[in-house]
C-alpha cells in the first residue's frame, strides 16, 4: 500500500491536507487494463523503470548493487523535471489504476475510483519521479516477498 500526502482545497476554497491511498491490487490490475485498452501493466511498468533509471543517471547495474537509498538520491537530483512522456502516462495511468479508497472498512477500486482520481485535483501532484520511486520501492518488496515464499 503506497500512502502519498497531498495539499488540496475543499469546497470553500480552504487548503487542506489529504492522504491518498494507492493498493497494488488484482481490481487495480483490471482498471489498468480497461483504461489503457488492455495494455499489459508489467510490460508498461518495465519500460517505465528502464526510463526512470535513465533520467535519475543510474547505470544499468543489478538491483542488487544498488541500494534503495542510492535510488533516491539519484533521483533527488531530477524530482521535478519529469519531461519523459512515457513516464509521466504511466504514472496518469498507475494513479487513476491503482487509487483507493476505504469504504465501510474495504480497501475498493473500481470505475468510479478511477473516475475520481481523473477530477482530482490532486492528480498532477502524483506526476513526479519520487512518486515512481514509491511505486518501484512498493513492487519491489511485494516481488521479493513471493519470491521468498516460493523458495
Amino acid at each position: 500500500m503506497i500512502k502519498k500526502t497531498v495539499q488540496t482545497y475543499d469546497y470553500d476554497l480552504n487548503e487542506v491536507e489529504e492522504t491518498l491511498l494507492f493498493h497494488f491490487s488484482l481490481n487495480g490490475m483490471k482498471n489498468y487494463e480497461r483504461i489503457t485498452d488492455n495494455r499489459n501493466f508489467f510490460a508498461d511498468y518495465e519500460e517505465a523503470s528502464r526510463r526512470f533509471s535513465t533520467i535519475a543517471g543510474i547505470a544499468q547495474k543489478s538491483s542488487t548493487a544498488t541500494s534503495e537509498d542510492e535510488l533516491s538520491q539519484m533521483a533527488t537530483n531530477n524530482l521535478n523535471t519529469l519531461n519523459d512522456a512515457y513516464l509521466k502516462e504511466f504514472l496518469l495511468n498507475f494513479v487513476r489504476a491503482f487509487y483507493t479508497e476505504r469504504r465501510d472498512g474495504k480497501f475498493i477500486q473500481d470505475e468510479f475510483t478511477v473516475e475520481k482520481a481523473e477530477n482530482a485535483l490532486w492528480l498532477t501532484e502524483c506526476l513526479d519521479l519520487m512518486f515512481f520511486m514509491d511505486i518501484f520501492n512498493e513492487l519491489s518488496k511485494g516481488l521479493n516477498a513471493r519470491k521468498k515464499s516460493v523458495a
